[in-house]
This record gives structure tokens, C-alpha cells and sequence, in this order.
């Protein structure tokens, strides 16, 4: 008699963490905006200028420079939240901004698209 098993990954509870930053509470330079809870896998990342800025802002995964976008202009007002979108192909990064503004009275909106734990779940199959 032998054993045979499938292994399947689910995804389970599926939900967007937004996080409304002033940008005049960032420093210049690198700042982590937040660490994924833990276990979670993030999937996306919007970002919304709800207050124009001057200057421009870099935003990627920590130490991922794949996963980067550069010269973000905060002049101008975003009225939809997928402004931009980066993927992080399911990274567990913290978020970092690299600001780089002279005057920064802006303010943005970042939506993380996250799911929950990630479950292995095995299916056995008895034969003879």
C-alpha cells in the first residue's frame, strides 16, 4: 500500500491596509514606512497623492531594486488610488520612501493589497 499526497497553497483572508502619511512627517532621505504584519504576503501597493507637495519621492521594497519606483512628482494631485501601483510579487520588504522635496506639505495614501497566512494544506491519498 502506498501514500500519496498533493500539496496546495491557499491563500486565505485577503485584506488592503491603508496607511495616510503627511509628508511633512518624513525626513529627507530613506524613510521604512512599515513592515508587513507578520505572516502576510504583500501582493501591491497603491499610492494616492491626496495633498500636492513639491518635489519628487522614490518608494520600493527595502533592499529589493527591482522592485522600485523612481522621480514620483507630488506637484500634482492624484485623484485615483492606482496612481501607482508596484507589485512585490509577494516580498515580506518593509515599504521605503526615498523623499526627496524641498517643501513637503503634502500628503499621500498607501493601500497594501495583502493576504493573510499562507496554509499548506495536504490532501492524502490511500491506494493499494
Amino acid at each position: 500500500m502506498a501514500t500519496t499526497y498533493i500539496e496546495q497553497f491557499v491563500r486565505c483572508n485577503a485584506f488592503l491596509e491603508e496607511k495616510e502619511i503627511n509628508l511633512a512627517d518624513l525626513k529627507q532621505g530613506i524613510n521604512t514606512i512599515s513592515a508587513l504584519p507578520e505572516n502576510h504576503i504583500c501582493m501591491g501597493i497603491d499610492i494616492e497623492v491626496v495633498e500636492a507637495g513639491t518635489g519628487t519621492l522614490d518608494i520600493g521594497v527595502k533592499d529589493d531594486p527591482n522592485y522600485f519606483i523612481s522621480n514620483i512628482d507630488l506637484s500634482v494631485v492624484k485623484n485615483n488610488a492606482s496612481s501607482v501601483r508596484l507589485s512585490t510579487k509577494g516580498r515580506l520588504y518593509p515599504i521605503v520612501i526615498d523623499l526627496k522635496a524641498a517643501q513637503t506639505g503634502g500628503k499621500i495614501i498607501f493601500r497594501l493589497h495583502m493576504f493573510g497566512n499562507e496554509v499548506r494544506m495536504k490532501d492524502y491519498t490511500l491506494s493499494v
